[in-house]
């Protein structure tokens, strides 16, 4: 985003499954950037580390927000 020039929020909806596997990740809310949304649901795909098995899927959502501010 920040090499893009291009910032900007967006939600998602992730579901886990039972054994703590990511089954999806779906877009709740554009950014309005399709590099953005994109980047968002790749980036939670690759580094999606199994939780803990529970005895049911969940699903949670979560903001994400992109900044051309720099720590």
């Amino acid at each position: 985003a920040l090499q893009a020039g291009v910032g900007g929020s967006l939600e998602v909806e992730v579901e886990v499954a039972p054994d703590g596997r990511l089954r999806e990740v779906r877009l709740l809310r554009s950014s309005g950037s399709a590099l953005l949304d994109a980047e968002a649901l790749d980036w939670i795909q690759r580094r999606w580390g199994p939780f803990d098995g529970r005895a049911e899927s969940w699903r949670f959502r979560c903001p994400i927000r992109f900044s051309l501010a720099q720590p």
